[in-house]
């Protein structure tokens, strides 16, 4: 059996640029979630239920800690937890 292959950054930002319905391009590791994208806590509820949709889970007890668009990349794992749909 093998290892299904995982997301890089590139790959991830694109989904989340099509779930955020976001320009790919202003979507960097560095992105605010809450100052530069507009995404409150209901916002970031809208965006947890997008990506368990996608059968990806952000964990409860840590997705109020991700400030940036790295670090919701790097809760899900990054490339070590992240796998292709």
């Amino acid at each position: 059996m093998s290892r299904p292959q995982r997301l890089t950054f590139d790959e991830f930002r694109h989904r989340l640029a099509q779930l955020l319905d976001l320009p790919e391009e202003s979507l960097l590791r560095d992105t605010r979630l809450l100052e530069d994208l507009a995404l409150d806590s209901i916002g970031l509820l809208e965006l947890a239920a997008q990506l368990e949709a996608e059968a990806i889970s952000l964990p409860e007890d840590m997705a109020w800690d991700v400030k940036t668009v790295g670090d919701v990349y790097q809760l899900l794992g990054g490339p070590e937890r992240y796998a292709r749909g």
